[in-house]
C-alpha cells in the first residue's frame, strides 16, 4: 500500500472519529463534572477503536488511530491548536532552539 492511500485511509479513519467525537461533544460543552458520562463516551471510543481494528480494510496501529483523533479534535476546537507526536515535538524543538555566533555586527 502506497503511503497516499495509507494518508487517505488514515484521514477517513480520523474524520469517523473526528464525528464521533464532535457527537459527543454535547456533555463535555456543558462542561459537566459528570465521571458517569465521561466513561460512557471513552467507553464508544474504545468500542470504535475495536471495529476499526477488526473490520476495517487495512491494519492501522492504534497509536496512528489515537493521534489522529487527538489532532481532529484540537482542530475542530480550535484551528490554531495542534497536537505534536513525541517525534515531531523533538524536531520542533530542534528547530526552535538554536544558538547565534559571532559578531553581532
Amino acid at each position: 500500500m502506497g503511503p497516499i492511500r495509507h494518508m487517505k485511509k488514515v484521514v477517513m479513519v480520523s474524520a469517523l472519529l473526528l464525528i464521533l467525537t464532535l457527537s459527543l461533544g454535547g456533555g463535555v460543552a456543558s462542561k459537566s463534572n459528570d465521571s458517569a458520562a465521561t466513561y460512557e463516551n471513552l467507553r464508544l471510543f474504545t468500542e470504535v477503536l475495536s471495529i476499526i481494528q477488526s473490520q476495517y480494510v487495512d491494519e492501522v496501529p492504534p497509536k496512528d488511530i489515537i493521534y489522529s483523533a487527538i489532532r481532529g479534535t484540537l482542530r475542530g476546537l480550535d484551528p490554531h491548536s495542534s497536537f505534536l507526536d513525541p517525534e515531531m515535538y523533538r524536531e520542533m524543538q530542534v528547530e526552535t532552539t538554536g544558538s547565534f555566533g559571532g559578531l553581532g555586527i
